[in-house]
C-alpha cells in the first residue's frame, strides 16, 4: 500500500534535524522510499512510501517524531483509482 508522507521541521529543531539527515543511517524497517522531495524553502516536504506493515511504517517514523511532525496518508496511484472507480 502506498503512503503519501506530508513533513514540516519546526525552526527550533530544524539545524538538528539536518544534522541528523545527513549523519545518521536512516532504519526503513521494511518500508519501501519511493521518494522524497524536499520543498525549496527548507522544512516542508513530501515523501511517499510502500509498506503493507502499519508497524513498520511507526517504527520508520518514530525516529523522527522528536525532531518534527509526520501527516502519514493512505494514497492511490493511477491503477488503484481505476480499481475503486470501476467498482
Amino acid at each position: 500500500m502506498l503512503f503519501t508522507v506530508l513533513y514540516e521541521i519546526p525552526m527550533e529543531t530544524l539545524r538538528e534535524c539536518q544534522d541528523r539527515f545527513m549523519n545518521e543511517e536512516e532504519k526503513w524497517h521494511g518500508v519501501k522510499l519511493h521518494h522524497r522531495l524536499h520543498h525549496a524553502h527548507g522544512n516542508t516536504g513530501v515523501i511517499i512510501i510502500e509498506s503493507d506493515d502499519v508497524q513498520a511504517i511507526g517504527r520508520w517514523a518514530n525516529q523522527w517524531t522528536d525532531l518534527l511532525s509526520l501527516e502519514i496518508t493512505p494514497a492511490y496511484d493511477d491503477e488503484g483509482v481505476r480499481a475503486v472507480l470501476s467498482d
